[in-house]
């Protein structure tokens, strides 16, 4: 029985959900379907919101959120999958890709030496896009 080889990269957003932006995500909301009474209660959950910082010493002042999705909610994880969804049309049928809240794993079975080269190609030419999220 011949063994299989795998090769795999993991990503790892740092502070992916506090980077999203609104405008491209609603954008990408539209794109999947998303619209009506469903649409505006997402986006009504996404902007006008302000935050600000309380310590015993004293509270700042109100700050406006302009992007991220909100952590610890429901949404906040979905949502950021919806933004970062579209990031496996990048590769080929070969090369797999899961995706789970702010990580990323790339795969691929290796048959040969060139199949190694191919997925390194895949990661380098993509890597461009991960550093614009």
């Amino acid at each position: 029985m011949r063994s299989k080889h795998v090769v795999d990269v993991y990503f790892d957003f740092a502070k992916a959900f506090d980077t999203v932006s609104h405008v491209k995500l609603i954008s990408k909301r539209q794109a999947y379907g998303i619209d009506g009474t469903l649409l505006s209660i997402i986006t009504d959950f996404l902007t006008d919101r302000s935050q600000r910082v309380v310590l015993r010493a004293g509270t700042s002042a109100f700050s406006k959120v302009v992007s991220g999705v909100p952590q610890g909610s429901v949404l906040g994880p979905l949502l950021f999958l919806l933004y970062i969804n579209d990031i496996t049309d990048l590769y080929p049928g070969h090369v797999s890709i899961k995706l789970f809240a702010d990580d990323i794993k790339i795969y691929m079975e290796i048959n040969n030496i060139s199949d190694v080269a191919v997925f390194q190609n895949n990661c380098k030419k993509n890597l461009a896009v991960y550093n614009a999220f």
